[in-house]
Order: C-alpha cells, then sequence, then structure tokens
C-alpha cells in the first residue's frame, strides 16, 4: 500500500494485487471492492494495480459501475489498472467502461441484478423473506466521456506546463511524450 502525496495532503492510495486462480473472482472482487471502499477516506482517489489483466480486475470493473466509483461515474473515486506483458501499465478508463457499460445494459455482463442483493428467511419459519442489496445499487447510464487515460494524462500534463514559465517549444515537447500507457 502506497500513498502518494500532493501538497502534504494524500491525492491517490495505490493497492497492488497479485492474483490467485483457486478463489472465486466474483468473491474476491466484493471483497477488494469493500477493502477499496473501507480505505477511501484516507485519500480521493484509490487505485489498484494488478500484476496481470484477470477476471478479478473484470469483475472489479463491473461493480464500479453497479456501486459507483467507476471514471465514468458521477463521483469516479476507484481507478483500475494492470501491468502488459510488456510492462507498460496499461489503465481501465473512460473509453474501456463506456464498452463495459455496452456490455452490461446488452446483457452480457458478468454481474446480474439478483448477485447484488442478500436473500434472508424469516426466523420464525414462516415464508416470508426480505432482501436487500449488498450495496446501493447506481443506474447505468450512457457514458458521456470516452477517453483514453493517456489523454487525460496528456492534457493534465499540458495544462501544468501552461500554468508555469515553460515556453512554447517545450510545452510541444511535452505533448509529444509517449507516456508509455
Amino acid at each position: 500500500m502506497e500513498k502518494i502525496h500532493r501538497r502534504r495532503q494524500p491525492s491517490a492510495l495505490v493497492l497492488c494485487k497479485q492474483g490467485s486462480g483457486w478463489r472465486d473472482p466474483a468473491g474476491v472482487a466484493r471483497e477488494l471492492y469493500e477493502h477499496a471502499a473501507a480505505r477511501r477516506h484516507t485519500a480521493p482517489s484509490v487505485w489498484y494495480v494488478f500484476e496481470k489483466d484477470s477476471a478479478v480486475l473484470q469483475h472489479l470493473a463491473e461493480l464500479s459501475i453497479w456501486w459507483g466509483g467507476s471514471p465514468t461515474s458521477d463521483d469516479p473515486w476507484l481507478l483500475l489498472a494492470y501491468l502488459t506483458q510488456s510492462g507498460k501499465l496499461e489503465v481501465l478508463f473512460e473509453e474501456y467502461f463506456s464498452n463495459l457499460i455496452g456490455s452490461v445494459t446488452a446483457g452480457r455482463g458478468t454481474f446480474r441484478p439478483n448477485d447484488l442483493i442478500v436473500t434472508g428467511e424469516a426466523m420464525d419459519g414462516s415464508k416470508a423473506s426480505v432482501t436487500s442489496p449488498l450495496r446501493n445499487i447506481q443506474p447505468i447510464s450512457a457514458p458521456t466521456k470516452h477517453r483514453p487515460y493517456s489523454e487525460v494524462l496528456r492534457e493534465r500534463l499540458l495544462a501544468i506546463a501552461g500554468q508555469g514559465d515553460a515556453t512554447s517549444p517545450q510545452i510541444d515537447q511535452l505533448a509529444a511524450i509517449d507516456l508509455g500507457l
């Protein structure tokens, strides 16, 4: 676990995850989401960085759509990434989540709304049962942004350079940087 500070205030919490193939990916994703939500008070954004793309990562991405925190939500606080075979950081961002929302709304997601609720039986033996969501389920709406993370990062770097004493050639040089994402 690593905190990234800006002006002595944490700006991000980075959690690294090494996968295991023997546990149910949906259950692990739920645990990771709960862990991130519990740590959210320490920084405005929580990052999970996985050693590789995995079913757990994909389930966690979908949970962030249902429960909130994805880059396309009103309150984007959960950021997900993995290392590619070539060692580059692949950030799942607006472009990825736009496609995932399309799959979820078309019924091709990994979770169904019933997977996100718990049903309890009455203690008195009656047939009555109570259902309750595990967490508040967010309404899924069409995303309005479809940018890759590298584009957003480049925009932020250029904005910072434009505020300072950077010359036009320096800004052009910064814009041409291959961010490796």
